[in-house]
């Protein structure tokens, strides 16, 4: 019986095709991870603004609540 010599020293071995797919799925990866950041970026941003929209919005109403009650005093 013939043995081979094993010349390899490593335990895992990645031949050309595996090499394309592991490029393949590295840049798929941090295509994906870079378009969830973006839409938490985008999401957050989107909420302080709606927050800070608001919160003007409920200040305007209580400053014309104010000037509506003294308006209504003074006539």
């Amino acid at each position: 019986m013939i043995e081979k010599k094993q010349t390899k020293t490593h335990l895992i071995s990645i031949e050309f095709g595996d090499q394309v797919h592991m490029k393949g799925f590295v840049i798929g990866l941090f295509l994906y991870v870079s378009i969830l950041l973006y839409s938490v970026k985008m999401s957050t941003i989107f909420f302080y603004f709606y927050q800070i929209n608001l919160f003007n919005t409920k200040e305007r109403s209580i400053k014309n609540a104010r000037h509506i009650s003294k308006s209504s005093k003074n006539s």
